[in-house]
Parts: C-alpha cells; sequence; structure tokens
C-alpha cells in the first residue's frame, strides 16, 4: 500500500493529496473558502486513513460547492472531474485525468482540447521555479496553501477527532 494512506506519514489519505489541488484551483477561480463543512469514513476498510468523503463550502465570492470523493469506487464508476455550474450552463473540466472541458450551454455543447501534462504537477513545479528565478509568477501562495489546508482540515476532522476507526 502506498504511504498516501497512512495518516501517521502522510496527515491523512489519498483526500489530501488529491482533493488539495482541487480546492487551490477553486480558491485562484474563485476566491477564498469563507464556511466549510464534511463528513468523512473508511467505508472500505482497507487502510487506516479516510477513503470516501463529502463536503459543502462557500467563497468569499458567494459561490457554494459540494464535493464528493470516494477512493473505493469499482473501477467501472470512476470519475474525475470538476462540474461548475451556473446561469447560463455548465462547464465540466478533468482533474487529474485526460480528457476534454466540456461547456453546455443554452446555445449547444463546446469540446474544448485539454490534456494534462505527464507528470500532473509539472505546471505547478514550473511556476514556482519561475517565480524563485523571477521570470514569473506563481498563482499557489503559502497563504492560498493555508487556505485550502484550512479546507480539508475541517472537512476531515470529525473522522480524525473521532475514536480510533
Amino acid at each position: 500500500m502506498s504511504w498516501h494512506v497512512f495518516p501517521e506519514i502522510s496527515g491523512a489519505g489519498h483526500f489530501y493529496d488529491l482533493a488539495s489541488h482541487q480546492f487551490d484551483y477553486l480558491d485562484y477561480v474563485f476566491g477564498p473558502i469563507t464556511n466549510v463543512n464534511g463528513v468523512a469514513s473508511n467505508l472500505g476498510r482497507l487502510y487506516p486513513a479516510e477513503d470516501t468523503v463529502s463536503g459543502t463550502w462557500k467563497h468569499e465570492s458567494g459561490v457554494i460547492g459540494t464535493g464528493s470523493w470516494c477512493f473505493v469506487v469499482d473501477k467501472n464508476q470512476f470519475t474525475d472531474e470538476i462540474e461548475i455550474i451556473g446561469e447560463e450552463g455548465r462547464i465540466v473540466i478533468p482533474t487529474f485525468t485526460h480528457g476534454k472541458v466540456n461547456v453546455y450551454t443554452k446555445k449547444g455543447n463546446t469540446e474544448l482540447e485539454f490534456t494534462n501534462p505527464e507528470h500532473i504537477q509539472q505546471n505547478l513545479v514550473k511556476q514556482i521555479v519561475d517565480e524563485l528565478r523571477g521570470i514569473g509568477n506563481c498563482v499557489s501562495t503559502g497563504v492560498s496553501a493555508a487556505r485550502t489546508s484550512w479546507v480539508l482540515g475541517e472537512i476531515v476532522k470529525d473522522y480524525y477527532n473521532s475514536e480510533p476507526q
């Protein structure tokens, strides 16, 4: 088993490892999250960390979000996307998988070609290196990372503050 599922090593489970990037992106697009609630569980009992998580949150901008993560779902049911729904339609974005960005409006549907880099963290690492070299700016900062860490902690706090799982 991966070190990611042992909270004494990783701090939590796959949720912390993966959702951190999703929340960092949402923070960038919609602004800081000011209110968050969640529930986490270990339904599969395959490892000590949480494997199923749901959360609700509100951004400073007024945007409200919900999310569900299940790391023990059958491979045939696996999805990996962020869906943004608004007055004029919706956008579906793959997060860690390769796929198309789909834009759905009253005028029709549009598929935008999008390929994540082979190493998913490549764009962030490049931004950090460029900023350190003085030739660019990284959109993710220590401040936004601290906000994201707070969101993740709030969502799983009851899981880790309860009796041993």
